[in-house]
């Protein structure tokens, strides 16, 4: 009784801030308790992180083995656009919709 009279005797604030302490170390608690330690973890997911792996060490050989074009010319795209962008002699832009 005497923890009773304790608590009920705390400002309203402070017993607020008491149950809300007891309710997050029992949820902590609850979750340690019922949930998966970090090796079933590891052991559920190790394909993906196998897999992922895997992935990254390719990618890397390949930008490796064949960087980038570090020309200013083929970087712009520009001759992609005009050939995108080029019409048919004769076309006016009114004649293609």
């Amino acid at each position: 009784m005497a923890i009773h009279e304790r608590i009920t005797s705390l400002r309203p604030e402070l017993r607020l801030c008491l149950f809300t302490g007891a309710a997050i170390a029992g949820a902590l608690l609850s979750v340690l308790a019922a949930g998966p330690t970090f090796s079933n973890v590891i052991s559920y997911f190790w394909p993906l992180l196998l897999s992922t792996a895997c992935f990254l060490v390719s990618v890397a050989l390949v930008m490796w083995l064949s960087p980038l074009p570090t020309s200013s010319e083929s970087a712009t795209g520009e001759e992609i656009l005009e050939f995108v962008t080029r019409r048919p002699p004769g076309i006016t832009p009114e004649q293609e919709i």
